[in-house]
């Protein structure tokens, strides 16, 4: 974990200001329905709440 957050802060660090925002928060493009951004927060969705449970159970299982 530690290694994964100097990597982040090194990364945030070097560009500073110039850090693009999230690509899940750009503006639709021009002319374009954004189908495909909706269809990847749905699926995101569907990781989040089919995955938690799955790894929450083993985990508590270890810690007891």
């Amino acid at each position: 974990m530690c290694l994964y957050i100097i990597i982040a802060v090194a990364g945030y660090l070097s560009f500073l200001n110039k850090t693009p925002p999230l690509i899940i928060e750009r503006e639709p493009l021009e002319g374009w329905n954004d189908y495909l951004m909706i269809f990847g927060r749905i699926a995101m969705t569907f990781n989040i709440i089919t995955c938690l449970p799955l790894n929450v159970h083993p985990c508590r299982k270890e810690i007891l």
